[in-house]
């Protein structure tokens, strides 16, 4: 899983003033103890040596050639790259630095950028903060359309975060907030105005939200599978006693915690595709004429029509919004979508897959642990057939296909906001187009 962070280099600190640790920042691949692969596999760093672990027991060594002018780090990126290729799998997760949270999320879900790591939560922060530079941009261009004052829409915004409140605490229903509205507006003239700041800001914050969810289950679902991957079936047991450890084997796993693997997967699929229809409902809220008009949008989704009135600039449009490419997503759409009527879910039982030094591994001596993802066409549709609908000759790896995702599901976020940023900054101010 990795995220390309193009306007800032990914190695930085963040922007909050914090000591860079690995909870606020990037950090080294070699500061957790152990890093979680998918396929139930593990991977740890000491003294510059990388090892690939699978099973309670099994375990490989990883060499790279290492080049005179690389860093140590560059080198261990180098490692941790082979690793991945050599048993085709990737890194998923390190263990919770957080005490008050590993009970309830063992693990956190990473992403790579370039040579360190960012968990999912400060992937998170570094969203939030666009997101409050695209909230600066939205008061300099109210302050431009409609001469609003500071001072007068501070007061209004304080109301506003009164109102919501209140109605979050029950006190009123559509119609007195309606009556409340009317009453408030002529003492605050800038009452809407504070509103559409409060959506704003509401429509980024269920972007992160969803980001996070998503991020949440995914290290779920790889805790589950690492779970099942502690244990060495009575199978392989009876198999290594009559052949040696090492004979290629492998059979179908049941149990709950498998169900729970299925299950964390479709929540993880859900919150994924809710961040972009949000993304979308941002994008369109923002480009609304009248701009600052507070009325929330309705039944829009991600991959409706974009306005034929966006404007093109020198900077790119959004990667994966469909005025772009309108398969962008396809995939993740459809099994949303079958997931909501029920179609996506698993026949009786996950296909869930024990095994050794098979193909998923590459034939390594390694013990594995594999949820596969039902066989899709070319467009990404489901592969299936009028008696039968799933199948799974491709050999899909579910924690890979959904990583991969989520992490095209962030840059999406990331991108819209920063060119919705940009948009707001050029129309306000007209001589820097």
């Amino acid at each position: 899983m990795r995220i390309q962070f193009k306007t800032r280099n990914p190695d930085e600190p963040l922007y909050f003033g914090f000591v860079p640790t690995p909870h606020f920042s990037t950090f080294r691949l070699s500061e957790p103890a152990v890093l979680f692969l998918s396929k139930g596999l593990r991977l740890t760093i000491q003294d510059g040596q990388v090892a690939v672990l699978g099973g309670p027991e099994l375990r490989i060594a990883v060499a790279a050639e290492r080049q005179e002018s690389s860093t140590d780090d560059e080198y261990l990126a180098t490692l941790v790259d082979s690793a991945q290729d050599s048993v085709g799998a990737e890194v998923i997760a390190i263990a919770n630095p957080s005490p008050d949270m590993v009970e309830l999320q063992p693990l956190v879900s990473v992403f790579r950028t370039g040579q360190h790591l960012i968990t999912a939560e400060m992937a998170a922060e570094e969203l939030l903060s666009k997101m409050q530079t695209l909230s600066r941009a939205a008061r300099r261009k109210l302050r431009l359309l409609y001469g609003v004052d500071e001072r007068m829409l501070y007061s209004a915004r304080e109301r506003c975060a009164l109102l919501n409140d209140t109605a979050q605490d029950g006190h009123v229903d559509p119609t007195s907030f309606d009556s409340l509205l009317k009453e408030l507006s002529e003492r605050e003239p800038y009452l809407e105005r504070a509103f559409f700041l409060a959506n704003l800001d509401d429509y980024c914050e269920g972007i992160r939200s969803a980001f996070l969810r998503a991020s949440y289950h995914l290290s779920r679902m790889t805790f589950a599978l690492h779970q099942i991957n502690k244990l060495k079936p009575i199978e392989f047991v009876i198999c290594d006693s009559d052949h040696g450890n090492t004979t290629p084997r492998e059979l179908r796993h049941v149990s709950k915690l498998g169900d729970t693997v299925a299950d964390e997967f479709a929540s993880a699929a859900l919150a994924s595709y809710s961040a972009l229809d949000l993304v979308r409902k941002l994008f369109d809220f923002v480009m609304r004429e009248p701009f600052g008009e507070a009325s929330r949008i309705a039944q829009r989704h991600f991959t409706d029509k974009m306005p034929t009135s966006t404007p093109h600039y020198e900077v790119a449009l959004p990667m994966a919004l469909p005025i772009l490419d309108k398969d962008q997503f396809k995939s993740l759409y459809l099994l949303r979508s079958d997931l909501i009527h029920n179609q996506g879910t698993d026949f009786l039982r996950p296909v869930i897959y024990w095994g050794v030094a098979q193909e998923p591994v590459k034939g390594h001596a390694l013990q594995y642990v594999q949820y596969m993802s039902r066989d899709i066409t070319e467009e990404g549709a489901p592969s299936t057939h009028k008696w039968l609908p799933r199948f799974f000759s491709q050999k899909r790896d579910s924690e890979k296909f959904l990583g991969d995702e989520l992490s095209r599901v962030f840059e999406c976020a990331f991108e819209t906001v920063e060119w919705l940023t940009y948009h707001l900054e050029q129309a306000a101010s007209p001589t820097r187009r």
